[in-house]
């Protein structure tokens, strides 16, 4: 007896039970087409197994291990397109996440930056401790 797999795309496959063993083997369809034309009436099973078919009205056996185990195999595997992804090829490593932040441009213009669009120079930069780093804001002078 056959029954239609839920194959991945671009494999379409059957269980056909071997009429020696008595266990249903997954056909794709060309082999299938093969072994009707073929003179020896002997289909391949996705495992490698030559058999010969039981007729097609027979209820379903035990699966081969062999063929469930490719079947499964085959259906989890990805196609080109979804293994190509930029979610695999997106991430970054240490090296690149550190070298992105090191090339940030600072939030505050340096005290060589132009005077602003209406004259005036940029605002003085704040040190680390929060102080005016201009010694004219601190109540001396700049020489």
């Amino acid at each position: 007896m056959t029954k239609p797999s839920s194959a991945p795309a671009g494999v379409s496959v059957m269980w056909v039970t071997c009429v020696l063993d008595g266990t249903d083997h997954a056909v794709t369809d060309t082999a299938m087409a093969t072994g009707i034309t073929s003179d020896t009436a002997t289909w391949e099973a996705v495992c490698g197994t030559q058999f010969v078919p039981a007729p097609l009205i027979c209820p379903p056996c035990p699966p081969c291990p062999s063929c469930v185990a490719f079947v499964r195999a085959r259906a989890t595997m990805r196609d080109l397109d979804q293994r190509m992804t930029p979610a695999r090829h997106g991430r970054h490593g240490l090296l690149a996440r550190v070298l992105r932040r090191r090339s940030k441009p600072p939030a505050v213009p340096p005290s060589s930056a132009p005077p602003t669009r209406d004259g005036r120079p940029p605002l003085p930069t704040a040190s680390r401790s929060g102080s005016a780093s201009s010694e004219r804001d601190r109540g001396g002078t700049d020489a």
